[in-house]
């Protein structure tokens, strides 16, 4: 072995999951329980093969010793790996406790899961080519609903200030989804009929990613206020659209 990879093998961050890090949502279930419930903890520590997490609500009941299947998702995939609940003291305190059986599992790409969300919004086109500055206040709000929502993107009714190819902004009830941002920009993808009801499909645009769908010239006259979309926010949305969907298949729904 050279010098220059034992210097890397040293450098690599003692972690026992890959792509979990501390603060990241653990979907934890036992293994021989048939019921599939499972409880929610947050990783708060880690050392090379145990995980140091919160304690779930106080109304859980914990079974120490027993095995666990811990699911999460990260980079746009779910993962899953087996691990044996307890609870230890480590740095002065007391943690719920995970040991790690095994490496990470990657289920499933997150990248095309949508789930069926009815999130109340509301949708303004913006006109092309952006000549000069816009005037928030002079935007046409036209109310609408989304018929299902991923992270990237959603499929939502359409309204008749729209076409495919189009520039909207969004404001999504927040109430609903308290992760979005106050505005969001989106494009319209294309078009999809389902029945008597006509749908578009968005796909959201991040600030970073506002190259791909506007001129240099139009970006500098977007509104500081349309660009908060991040992908850290993406992230949040992917989260959140796995644990909808867990919870929908815990509930038989899905």
């Amino acid at each position: 072995m050279s010098a220059n990879t034992g210097e890397k093998r040293r450098q690599r961050p003692t972690t026992c999951i890959e792509r979990l890090g501390i603060w990241d949502k653990i979907q934890v279930r036992y293994m021989k329980d048939e019921s599939n419930d499972s409880f929610e903890v947050r990783v708060e520590d880690f050392s090379e093969r145990m995980l140091y997490v919160s304690f779930p609500d106080a109304q859980q009941k914990l079974r120490y010793g027993e095995r666990v299947e811990a699911t999460f998702t990260r980079d746009q995939g779910l993962f899953k790996f087996d691990g044996i609940l307890d609870t230890g003291v480590h740095a002065g305190r007391q943690y719920l406790t995970i040991r790690v059986l095994g490496g990470a599992r990657h289920i499933q790409r997150r990248t095309a899961v949508r789930v069926p969300l009815r999130l109340k919004m509301e949708v303004a086109v913006i006109t092309r080519l952006i000549s000069k500055p816009i005037d928030l206040k002079k935007l046409v709000w036209d109310e609408t609903v989304s018929d299902n929502f991923s992270f990237s993107g959603a499929l939502i009714k359409t309204v008749p200030s729209c076409l495919v190819g189009d520039v909207l902004v969004l404001k999504v009830n927040r109430e609903q989804l308290p992760v979005a941002p106050k505005y969001m920009l989106a494009s319209w993808r294309r078009l999809q009929r389902m029945g008597d009801l006509t749908f578009m499909g968005v796909e959201f645009i991040t600030r970073r990613g506002m190259k791909s769908f506007l001129l240099p010239e139009e970006i500098d006259l977007i509104p500081e206020e349309f660009k908060k979309l991040s992908e850290i926010t993406l992230n949040s949305f992917s989260k959140y659209v796995f644990e909808y969907e867990l919870k929908m298949r815990q509930e038989g729904r899905m």
